[in-house]
């Protein structure tokens, strides 16, 4: 653009100068002002000039993107060019893969982790799962042979509380004797009735307990005569029976069996094993009174 200024300069000012030689042939008076525009035009050529560059210094410019010394300095961690990133080399996908493969073993590994710990802790739970159940099987077995063992004296403390006098019950002797043999109230097995036989006090009759019970109350006892009266109940805990004899000696015996007694009929010749619990004494159908034992029977023979 400055070029084109001064030759528009220098073409003016030659203008202005012809102009000038002819105003001073004709005479016209103008030469003296076409010279002065002449050389306004020169002087405005020159300064264009100035202002022009030089074509040597333009071929010297460097080229777009060049470094040159007056460039700022490329940092060595700058990222490449666009073209060199578009195309990985082999070392940079291998890398890309070995990354890929580690995340995956990393991952296969946690999931590893993670079943190996849900099946402990299945296992885990599994475990105290049956031994709750066992634990409880066991105190259910524990809770049913306790009531078992103490299935005679509770009996007897019920027939005490509402057949003999409401609030009274056998002694804590009886009661622990009672439990402490419980296979032999009632005697179920052949093992059981030979025990209990075995342990009979011979020299015990009823005058005996008559006399007084309680030294008697932890001990078997056999007791024979005649069958006054049987009567079967049947209870929550099974059959109850209530068997009443007399014996040789005209003396009242009241035996409390749990189970049923069979053949067994009012006038039958009966001995019952069994252990004395309390002297008591009922209204009879004649209007009188009756002494009585109350036998925890054990088992008995016809």
């Amino acid at each position: 653009m400055m070029m084109g200024l001064g030759l528009l300069s220098l073409a003016g000012m030659l203008t202005f100068m012809a102009l000038a030689v002819v105003s001073a042939v004709r005479k016209t008076g103008k030469g003296r002002r076409d010279l002065l525009i002449a050389g306004g035009l020169f002087v405005l050529f020159i300064v264009m000039l100035a202002a022009s560059p030089d074509p040597e210094d333009a071929g010297k410019r460097p080229a777009a993107g060049a470094v040159t010394a007056d460039s700022p300095a490329v940092s060595p961690d700058a990222e490449p060019a666009t073209a060199a990133s578009a195309s990985p080399t082999a070392e940079d996908v291998e890398a890309q893969e070995a990354r890929l493969a580690a995340a995956k073993a990393e991952q296969e590994a946690a999931d590893k982790k993670a079943a190996e710990e849900a099946s402990a802790k299945a296992a885990e739970e599994k475990r105290q799962a049956a031994e709750e159940a066992k634990r409880k099987a066991a105190e259910e077995a524990a809770a049913k042979a306790l009531e078992e063992k103490r299935l005679m004296s509770s009996v007897m403390n019920r027939f005490i509380d509402r057949m003999v006098k409401s609030g009274s019950s056998i002694s804590p002797e009886s009661s622990a004797y009672l439990e402490e043999h419980a296979s032999w109230f009632p005697a179920r097995t052949a093992e059981a009735k030979k025990a209990a036989r075995a342990a009979v006090s011979a020299s015990t009759t009823s005058r005996h307990l008559f006399k007084n019970v309680t030294p008697h109350q932890e001990k078997i006892v056999r007791l024979s005569g005649t069958a006054v009266q049987v009567e079967e109940t049947e209870t929550d805990f099974g059959t109850l029976a209530m068997i009443h004899i007399l014996d040789e000696f005209g003396n009242s015996i009241m035996g409390v069996y749990l189970g049923s007694t069979g053949d067994l009929l009012s006038g039958d010749e009966i001995t019952l094993y069994g252990a004395p619990t309390i002297a008591y004494s009922f209204d009879n159908v004649g209007g009188g009174t009756t002494n009585a034992i109350l036998l925890a029977v054990s088992n008995f023979t016809l």
